[in-house]
């Protein structure tokens, strides 16, 4: 089974001390989520993430908008289903009602939008989000692409172009080490939460909800 957690990058919080990408020591401050990654890439980012769940990270990944693209292209695209046609200029999704299968620009465009759907939010983006990673398990899952290892290592080649990662994630046997140990997860076998938050009175930014 898997757990995929997602922590809203507004969520306010007491940074930990780390270094920048040039070596600089970096103090702690208490700054939004998402303001690690612009102090420090992945480093600040990781030791972002200990603090704030007490879990040890041991490995990470970081992928790009370019490589979302190709990664989704080298799927063959990834199914998605609205209640309504979407339409937003700043993102650039043009989609009609129903099922769609979304590639490239559109679907990085689709889990990026935030206007004309659902209440703006980057929560409500969260929950999108969310359910396109669903659908692309699905489609892992039933076009059987981990039982295939030469259309998985197309995939994951395509992938590790755009890819930021640790040491052993940088090493391709490392990847589809990682990929093959997810052979016998099922969809339903994956759960998606995000991390309980609360107002935190300023109508911008949220807190931690620690009680739950």
């Amino acid at each position: 089974s898997a757990v995929v957690v997602s922590i809203p990058r507004d969520t306010v919080m007491q940074l930990p001390a780390c270094r920048s990408s040039s070596g600089e020591h970096l103090g702690s401050v208490r700054d939004r989520f998402n303001a690690a990654f612009d102090r420090g890439g992945p480093g600040c980012t990781v030791k972002a993430v200990e603090s704030l769940t007490g879990l040890q990270v041991d490995h990470f990944v970081v992928l790009d908008f370019h490589g979302f693209k190709k990664t989704i292209n080298a799927l063959g695209g990834v199914e998605v289903c609205l209640t309504r046609p979407l339409k937003d200029e700043k993102s650039g999704v043009d989609l009609p009602a129903g099922r769609t299968r979304v590639k490239g620009e559109d679907a990085l465009a689709f889990v990026r939008v935030r206007h004309n759907i659902g209440d703006g939010s980057d929560i409500s983006r969260i929950n999108r989000q969310q359910l396109f990673l669903s659908s692309l398990i699905q489609e892992v899952s039933s076009s059987g692409l981990l039982t295939d290892p030469l259309r998985l290592w197309r995939v994951l080649n395509e992938a590790s172009k755009s890819l930021a990662a640790d040491r052993a994630m940088t090493d391709p046997a490392g990847v589809v080490a990682l990929a093959s140990s997810l052979v016998g997860i099922r969809p339903k076998d994956i759960t998606f939460v995000t991390l309980p938050w609360l107002p935190s009175g300023d109508g911008a930014t949220i807190v931690m909800d620690r009680a739950r």
